[in-house]
């Protein structure tokens, strides 16, 4: 499902980072998308419910948004129906879950897919079904600074239309009742294109690594953020 080794590379990093953060479960990755992450997570022995937006009911009732979903459903069925410790969901508005029933909300390149309107509502319920200091885990949140985003923009390649600024994501999550507890940024150089980051990925891996001490952080491509419920 991850063809990129340089972001295969950064959720390795993320799921070894958030272990260190969250020793057991139960946890929700929110915005599962195609549930790799959730699959990650669940291998790693977190009792995991994973959630995405019912596009169908929320969006649009058309023919692609119900084949979408319906994709979803059946993509899900097959990556938890051996785990037992494994379970998809999607939802309208309000998440379908217990108020303080996780430990953890990991929200793994989602953020940025909500429109404006919505995004204050949904905080607030990932802070509704998150335990009192539980964890809420970001990553991969695209910066308004990032040269990737500038470039793919540019060049009339694939970005994204939200993009964020450092300052706003903290004040967006303060204003949300989240204590920031760890910030960092991520990705200085392209995961794209495949054929190429790949073929480089040996030099790639620790360049990246290296560019992120060095000023040349702040053109980085994503934010990460650890935060605490308040």
């Amino acid at each position: 499902m991850v063809q990129s080794k340089m972001n295969l590379d950064l959720i390795l990093e993320d799921m070894n980072l958030f272990s260190t953060y969250v020793p057991n479960g139960p946890i929700l990755d929110f915005g599962a998308g195609s549930g790799y992450v959730s699959l990650l997570l669940a291998s790693m022995g977190y009792q995991t419910k994973a959630v995405d937006i019912d596009n169908y009911s929320v969006y649009s009732q058309n023919t692609y948004n119900k084949a979408m979903v319906e994709d979803q459903q059946r993509l899900w069925f097959e990556l938890s129906k051996n785990l037992k410790n494994l379970s998809f969901s999607h939802y309208a508005s309000t998440l379908p879950y217990k108020t303080e029933e996780f430990n953890a909300v990991m929200a793994y390149a989602v953020l940025e897919h909500i429109p404006d309107s919505m995004i204050g509502g949904t905080l607030s319920e990932i802070r509704r079904v998150l335990k009192p200091q539980g964890l809420l885990y970001i990553s991969r949140l695209p910066r308004k600074k990032s040269a990737s985003e500038y470039l793919a923009r540019h060049l009339h390649l694939g970005c994204h239309e939200r993009l964020y600024k450092d300052s706003e994501a903290r004040e967006l999550l303060t204003k949300a009742g989240f204590g920031i507890v760890a910030e960092h940024y991520e990705e200085v150089l392209p995961a794209y294109p495949e054929a190429l980051t790949n073929a480089l990925f040996p030099v790639l891996k620790p360049l990246n690594k290296l560019l992120l001490k060095t000023p040349f952080k702040l053109i980085s491509h994503h934010l990460r953020f650890v935060c605490r419920r308040d």
